[in-house]
């Protein structure tokens, strides 16, 4: 029970960093390296789409134990 719970947590968190916005509007990073960042952006929100769709998999396959 316990690493279903850790699991839905982690699943709960990376749910809302990937639907978030973005929040570095305040960072000191320019706009001109955010741009540039877009492409590494689209990438991370792949495969935290991904992480987020597994760990769902797995949270399902522990519930039917």
């Amino acid at each position: 029970m316990r690493l279903s719970n850790r699991l839905r947590r982690c699943s709960d968190n990376l749910a809302q960093k990937i639907g978030a916005p973005s929040s570095d509007t305040n960072s000191p990073v320019g706009q001109s390296s955010r741009k540039g960042n877009l492409r590494s952006s689209t990438s991370l929100h792949q495969e935290l789409s991904d992480s987020l769709s597994n760990m769902r998999t797995v949270e399902q396959q522990l519930q039917c134990t």
